[in-house]
């Protein structure tokens, strides 16, 4: 962020939180601005007591329709690990599509994994 302070968001965590319950339920998240090909990429991570319910979809949606609306926006991809089904089903949901796969890759908190890398290109491009 210090190289770049105009592009604050695409470094920032987003909480999301359940406002019926007034509680933390999960992260959102870009990995950095758009390169110069136009990529972007998401995360995201949620408590387990709050799977399966939707919430996840709805965030990271929330997050991928504002990115897309972006001019300097090509494409977005997220990585999770090739046993992640419910993040599969998350990104599926919204447009994303497997892109590569990748033996050995870092996922959560560094530890190694295979990575599926998805991604969704936006329409018109």
């Amino acid at each position: 962020m210090l190289h770049e302070p105009d592009a604050w968001m695409w470094w920032t965590f987003w909480q999301v939180v359940l406002t019926s319950k007034g509680v933390s339920i999960g992260l959102v998240d870009f990995k950095g601005p758009p390169g110069p090909d136009g990529r972007i990429a998401v995360g995201f991570s949620f408590a387990p007591a709050f799977w399966d319910r939707g919430y996840a979809t709805e965030a990271v949606g929330a997050l991928v329709a504002w990115a897309l609306r972006q001019s300097g926006v090509r494409s977005i991809t997220a990585d999770t690990n090739v046993t992640n089904v419910r993040s599969h089903r998350v990104l599926q949901k919204l447009g994303f599509a497997p892109a590569e796969h990748v033996a050995g890759g870092m996922v959560r908190h560094g530890d190694p994994g295979d990575l599926l890398v998805w991604r969704l290109v936006k329409a018109g491009v």
